[in-house]
C-alpha cells in the first residue's frame, strides 16, 4: 500500500523518529514571530517548487512537554476539523521527538496588524465582515478562539477582495 502525502490526506497527524522539515523536504527561510505556544517560520521546499508553508514548532522540551503536545493535539484538531473559506487550514501536523510541526499557508501580504492605519471604512469593515464570518462558523461548532488578535488575522492575497482569515491558533473547544 502507498503511503498517503499530506497533501492528500491533511486530516492525519504524523508520528516521526526523523526531523520534520527533512522528512517533508523543506527548509526554513526565516522566523515568523513567536507566541506563548511556540515559534512560527517560513519554509520552502528545497525541491524548488516554490512553495511556502508557515510552519509553527512547539517545543516538547520536558519543562513544557504536556502543556505543548495539549496546544498542538488542540490547534492542529481544530485547524483540521474545521473548513471554511476564512479559517486557516492545516497542511500537515506531526510530532517528532523534540518538537510537534503544524504547517500551514504561508500568507505574503502579512497580517491585519502589519497594515497601514489608511485603510478605509470600506475596507475596515470588509476585514471585519470576514473575521465575524469565520467566528461564527467556530462558534456554531462550539470552538472558542482564545487568541484573537490583528497579529492572528491574515491577509489571503490570492483572492481579488482577499479574506481576512482568523486562525485558529490557541482555539479551544467552548463550554
Amino acid at each position: 500500500m502507498a503511503e498517503s502525502t499530506p497533501e492528500q490526506n491533511p486530516t492525519l497527524v504524523y508520528d516521526l523518529e526523523e526531523d520534520f522539515f527533512d522528512r517533508f523536504n523543506l527548509k526554513q527561510v526565516r522566523p515568523l514571530g513567536k507566541g506563548m505556544a511556540g515559534e512560527v517560520f517560513l519554509t520552502t521546499s528545497k525541491a524548488g517548487s516554490g512553495r511556502k508553508l508557515a510552519v509553527k514548532i512547539f517545543s516538547l522540551d520536558e519543562d513544557v512537554r504536556e502543556r505543548s503536545l495539549r496546544q498542538f493535539t488542540t490547534e492542529a484538531g481544530v485547524m483540521q476539523a474545521v473548513s471554511h473559506p476564512h479559517i486557516v487550514p492545516c497542511v500537515m501536523a506531526a510530532r517528532c521527538p523534540d518538537y510537534a510541526a503544524l504547517a500551514m499557508p504561508y500568507y505574503p501580504r502579512g497580517d491585519l496588524g502589519s497594515l497601514p492605519n489608511t485603510q478605509s471604512p470600506r475596507q475596515v469593515n470588509r476585514y471585519m465582515s470576514h473575521v465575524a464570518r469565520g467566528l461564527e462558523h467556530l462558534h456554531r461548532q462550539n470552538i472558542v478562539h482564545n487568541d484573537l488578535k490583528l497579529e492572528n488575522v491574515f491577509i489571503d492575497a490570492q483572492k481579488p477582495c482577499p479574506p481576512r482569515r482568523p486562525w485558529p491558533g490557541s482555539g479551544g473547544e467552548g463550554r
